[in-house]
């Protein structure tokens, strides 16, 4: 199934007024391909899904967990790292590592050889971080390096604040600083909870060769 972001608001925007802001708009190109690649992929017979105020990253968690319920095992092809928060059991996580040539397969096995903490601690690490693409704040001044250490260290953003006189007084002074913003953060990374996709839409169809030739042509 490929999922795709609706026009217009997203809960994310409820929560936080400025997620997203700033963002440059898509360039006109794009706009005007995006249509078109959802219509040639729904005459592939390829299901294609999108709900009005669900961003896409949610709506694929939700059908994701579904599915593995089922017994389904489910691969997510996607660059987000926010969708690493999933990975475990029947679930991995499918990343372009360099262009669309490279991908690396993620279970939870490799996941935390790479990133040393379980995938359930994705959203913590990600919330120190921040992402200036979606303008999560995250916390000023803590990098990848930092990051990865405190939540290899003390396992979530709870574990980190708890245990603040043990860290270092300038990464502390910065954790401090920036404790509101790390748990807006999170709240912002975190899936919300969404109906999943029917299971039985997730099946490829038969394309539909008259109109996939005639787009084609």
């Amino acid at each position: 199934g490929l999922f795709f972001d609706p026009h217009g608001p997203t809960r994310r925007k409820e929560i936080y007024e400025d997620y997203k802001a700033g963002r440059k708009p898509a360039p006109e190109e794009f706009n005007t391909q995006m249509p078109l690649i959802i219509d040639i992929s729904r005459a592939m017979g390829m299901p294609v899904f999108i709900r009005d105020g669900i961003e896409a990253d949610d709506f694929i968690v939700s059908t994701a967990k579904k599915a593995a319920a089922e017994g389904w095992h489910v691969k997510i092809l996607s660059a987000d790292k926010d969708l690493f928060q999933v990975i475990g059991g029947a679930i991995e996580v499918v990343r372009p590592a360099k262009g669309v040539s490279d991908f690396r397969s993620y279970d939870e096995e490799y996941f935390e050889k790479e990133f040393g903490f379980t995938p359930a601690s994705m959203a913590d690490y990600l919330a120190l971080l921040g992402d200036a693409v979606d303008n999560i704040p995250g916390v000023a001044g803590i990098g990848e390096k930092g990051a990865k250490e405190l939540i290899t260290a003390y396992g979530s953003l709870d574990g980190i604040y708890e245990h603040l006189d043990e860290i270092a007084k300038g990464k502390r002074a910065k954790l401090t600083a920036g404790r509101e913003q790390a748990y807006i953060s999170k709240t912002l990374i975190v899936p919300i909870d969404t109906e999943p996709a029917p299971l039985d839409e997730l099946k490829l169809k038969e394309p539909d060769a008259p109109v996939l030739r005639e787009m084609c042509e």
